[in-house]
């Protein structure tokens, strides 16, 4: 008689399962679950072996779940979620919350540094960096429970979560101790003295960027605001970066400067009705220097 524990699906592979309908790839899967390719793909066989049905068809445009797969993903990310609130169930008890949050890189310090002061320990933050679209669907796989991302973005939002608008971001001309200033950044006729390392959580930095090119700066592209700020310093150049991300990171002498309204950008909370930061916005609005 076979073992009733053979046909049960184990918690790796649910996950597996997830992560392969989110990202359509065994190696996107594969490298969001911090396995190798081949790892997760003798997991895949192993699973569809124990259940006895073909669960995603394999081909050179991808992987896609089969009629099957569909609602074994359905079930897994139900199992998942009840999996999580049995652990952060019993950690509430216990008073020692978890929080698995996430954001873009830009916003990571911020982000990551006020949430652990609304959270201090014995709570436990677990952190994620990613875009908005990858945020979210990690939320939809249980992941995480709390993402700070783009407000407009928040529209893709798993439909049991709760979006909390934070308030808007606003992009600031960064110069350091000794540096001129611009005399007017809306002054569109004169080009600025000094390149601009630009870098925003716009999803179209190109777009900002030639927005500034039409006020006179000649504007590079950074990966993030930590990098703009860091090469902007040491060249005795300019940084335009989201205000938050600046405050998180000022240095003595700096001085920032207000750019058109257009230049800001809206953030959105978006948790899990059990998260611990559920229902705390506000707070964090506060922490952010956003309300």
């Amino acid at each position: 008689m076979a073992n009733h524990a053979d046909a049960v699906s184990s918690v790796d592979e649910l996950r597996l399962a997830v992560a392969l309908a989110d990202h359509g790839s065994m190696l996107a899967a594969a490298a969001s679950l911090h396995i190798a390719q081949p790892s997760a793909s003798q997991r895949l066989r192993r699973l569809e072996s124990r259940v006895g049905l073909a669960l995603f068809d394999r081909d050179t445009r991808g992987t896609r779940p089969t009629a099957a797969g569909l609602e074994y993903v359905r079930l897994a990310r139900r199992a998942l979620e009840t999996i999580e609130s049995v652990t952060d169930g019993a950690r509430r008890a216990a008073g020692r919350p978890r929080s698995r949050s996430g954001t873009f890189t830009s916003l990571s310090v911020p982000v990551f540094t006020a949430v652990q002061r609304l959270l201090p320990p014995p709570a436990t933050v677990e952190q994620r960096i990613g875009n908005g679209r990858l945020l979210l669907q990690m939320m939809d796989g249980g992941e995480l429970d709390a993402s700070v991302i783009i407000a407009p973005h928040a529209t893709w939002a798993p439909a049991t979560s709760d979006v909390t608008q934070l308030g808007s971001d606003p992009l600031l001309l960064v110069a350091a101790s000794g540096v001129e200033a611009i005399a007017s950044p809306r002054e569109r006729r004169r080009a600025w003295p000094l390149p601009v390392w630009l870098a925003t959580y716009s999803s179209q930095p190109d777009d900002v960027a030639q927005d500034f090119a039409a006020m006179g700066a000649h504007v590079r592209l950074a990966g993030s605001a930590p990098v703009a700020l860091a090469i902007a310093r040491e060249r005795g150049e300019l940084a335009a970066v989201p205000r938050t991300a600046w405050s998180a990171d000022r240095r003595p002498g700096e001085h920032a400067q207000a750019l058109p309204g257009a230049f800001s950008m809206p953030l959105a909370l978006v948790t899990t009705r059990t998260s611990p930061l559920s229902g705390r916005g506000g707070e964090l609005a506060t922490e952010l220097g956003l309300a």
